[in-house]
């Protein structure tokens, strides 16, 4: 497909490098590194930027961009390696939030006042007044993000939620977490989801940071007890695949954008570091090593701008089978050799930077860690691997 970026695209980039040059430097991000509140630092700032707003329905105080805006803010953001859990709010929550509202097509007194709820929720976080997380993954999910174990049932006017989260980003700084949970004790149980903060009774929270140097939590629910208010959606399963799907999505156009940039600094380091007289870019090995870096670079963008396009037609609510399947093959073929690509670029830049490439006070190994991590987010490439030969047969 031809994909051309337009005028307001081209605007939002523009601030966005603005923003990162201003206000979020290699060394200012340094200092961040071992405060767990460090996500809120500049929290108020993207939400003026308006990027916690981007993929919020206008009527709600957002942008209303799609999948395509939030592809390319998400490239422009990852040179920053910002902290932040801008994905988890302004993408998966969002999308989430969004996915239930627009699911409510009949108008009764409760469903109008869920609605109400859902729309306070998505101008909190456009606003930045509110930091709502997902809280989704499970240990045995292994790549399948559809195998929710946490459970909840009725109990009087509520719900009893019992099971464990983990890698909740800025679990312990959220105001509120989006939870998944099966709706009863069957295999084949609805998901619902709900909307609480941390001051319900029977949660316990670790917090830790995590491989890319981000902060996380693990949640751990024995008898936690929720109002009904609190269930937001009884069958969410479509509005959590289609949720899941723009996550792979920003977190590859994350990963491209960590991509593209260390094939800028390592191409820059082999035209000024001497060896023998000469700079070492002149040695046909190493250049070799760097166009293999490009190659890598480049399909990785034309591979996220087909999961992109993805992500658009699960938005319109494809019915058939074959366009699911087809939307399917492109995200995993998608996350698949942007997986292989990042390990690739990620290892050849250290490589290429020698012993420096491991060394703190140099970006290249945090781009490290960060497109290491992604490699094994959302089911690792072997997963994909399996799941786009299952979709071949």
């Amino acid at each position: 497909m031809n994909f051309q970026i337009n005028a307001e695209q081209q605007m939002l980039i523009d601030s966005v490098q603005r923003f990162l040059e201003r206000d979020y430097g290699f060394d200012a991000r340094r200092k961040q590194l071992t405060d767990p509140g460090s996500p809120r630092w500049r929290w108020q700032i993207l939400a003026e930027l308006g990027l916690l707003g981007l993929m919020v329905p206008e009527e709600d105080g957002g942008i209303g961009g799609n999948a395509f805006d939030a592809m390319l803010v998400a490239q422009a953001l990852a040179p920053g390696l910002i902290l932040e859990p801008w994905q988890e709010v302004a993408i998966e929550s969002v999308a989430l939030l969004q996915g239930f509202k627009s699911s409510i097509t009949q108008i009764d007194t409760y469903l109008k006042s869920q609605q109400k709820h859902i729309s306070e929720a998505l101008t909190a976080i456009a606003s930045g007044h509110r930091m709502i997380v997902p809280a989704h993954d499970e240990a045995p999910m292994q790549g399948n993000m559809m195998a929710v174990q946490t459970t909840a049932h009725r109990a009087g006017e509520g719900y009893v939620i019992n099971g464990n989260k983990i890698l909740v980003c800025a679990g312990a700084l959220a105001d509120q977490w989006l939870l998944s949970a099966k709706m009863g004790h069957a295999k084949d149980a609805p998901l619902g989801v709900f909307l609480f903060g941390s001051e319900v009774p029977g949660v316990q929270l670790r917090s830790y940071p995590g491989m890319d140097s981000r902060w996380y939590a693990d949640l751990s629910l024995r008898d936690c007890w929720l109002p009904s208010s609190a269930l937001l959606n009884e069958d969410a399963a479509a509005a959590i695949r289609q949720t899941q799907a723009m996550r792979l999505m920003v977190w590859c156009a994350d990963a491209q954008g960590c991509m593209q940039t260390l094939v800028n600094q390592t191409k820059q380091y082999l035209q000024t570091r001497k060896q023998f007289g000469q700079a070492i870019g002149r040695f046909q090995a190493l250049q070799h090593r760097a166009v293999d870096m490009f190659i890598h670079s480049e399909q990785s963008y034309s591979m996220l701008i087909r999961a992109a396009d993805a992500c658009e037609r699960l938005k319109n609510r494809l019915n058939s089978q074959e366009d699911l399947t087809s939307c399917d093959h492109a995200l995993a073929a998608s996350r698949l050799l942007i997986g292989i690509a990042a390990r690739s670029v990620s290892q050849e830049a250290v490589q290429l930077h020698g012993g420096m490439g491991v060394t703190d006070e140099l970006s290249v190994g945090h781009f490290f860690r960060r497109l290491t991590a992604f490699e094994l987010r959302l089911g690792d490439t072997d997963y994909h691997n399996l799941a786009m030969a299952k979709l071949l047969q």
